[in-house]
C-alpha cells in the first residue's frame, strides 16, 4: 500500500504551494516524479516539518580520487594510507576489486543509498551546503557490508565525499 499526494498545478517559482488533500489507495495508478529545474535538493514541508527531498534523475558524483580511496592506492602518508587500505581490504573480502565491474557496482550502489539510505541530514554552517548521511548494505559475490556514506549536495547533485565499510571476512578469503 502506497500513500500518494494529490498536487494542485503548480505555482510560479518562490510561491508556495500546498498539499490539500491526501487518499491511501491500493489500486494501480500512474504516478509521476517532481523535478526541480535548477536545483537538485530541495525542502518541501510536511505537516510543518521540513524534509529534504531531492530530483530523482541525477546519479551521484565519485571524484577520480574517491577510487585511489576505495582501493587503497592512497601513500601520501601513514595516516592517509590507513583508511584506504583498510576499504580494500574489506571491499575485496567480498569481491568487490578494482576494475571497471568493481566501479559500476560503487556507482550503482551509491546512487541506490541516496535514493533509500539516507538516515541523516545537516546544512554545514562553513558551506552552507546541504550534508547527507547513508547507510546501506553493499553484496558482493562473496558476502556483504555495511556501508556509511557521506554526501555534500551541490548544484548539480550529490557528491560523494568519503565511505566507511563496516564488515567483512578479510582479504582474499
Amino acid at each position: 500500500m502506497f500513500l500518494w499526494l494529490v498536487l494542485p498545478p503548480l505555482a510560479p517559482s518562490g510561491m508556495e504551494v500546498t498539499v490539500t488533500t491526501t487518499r491511501t489507495t491500493t489500486t494501480t495508478a500512474t504516478v509521476h516524479n517532481l523535478t526541480v529545474e535548477g536545483v537538485h535538493t530541495y525542502y518541501v514541508l510536511v505537516g510543518g516539518t521540513p524534509i529534504l527531498a531531492h530530483n530523482s534523475n541525477c546519479g551521484v558524483t565519485i571524484d577520480d580520487g574517491k577510487w585511489d580511496y576505495f582501493f587503497g592506492h592512497v601513500d601520501s602518508n601513514p595516516h592517509n594510507a590507513e583508511r584506504p587500505t583498510r576499504n580494500a581490504y574489506r571491499l575485496e573480502s567480498i569481491g568487490i576489486r578494482d576494475n571497471a565491474a568493481g566501479h559500476e557496482i560503487l556507482t550503482e550502489h551509491f546512487n541506490e543509498a541516496m535514493r533509500s539510505g539516507v538516515v541523516d541530514s545537516h546544512v554545514n554552517p562553513r558551506t552552507g551546503l546541504t550534508n547527507v548521511r547513508t547507510e546501506s548494505l553493499l553484496y558482493g559475490p562473496r558476502g556483504a557490508l555495511l556501508i556509511r556514506a557521506n554526501f555534500e549536495m551541490t548544484g548539480s547533485g550529490a557528491r560523494l565525499t568519503t565511505m566507511i565499510p563496516i564488515g567483512g571476512r578479510g582479504y582474499g578469503r
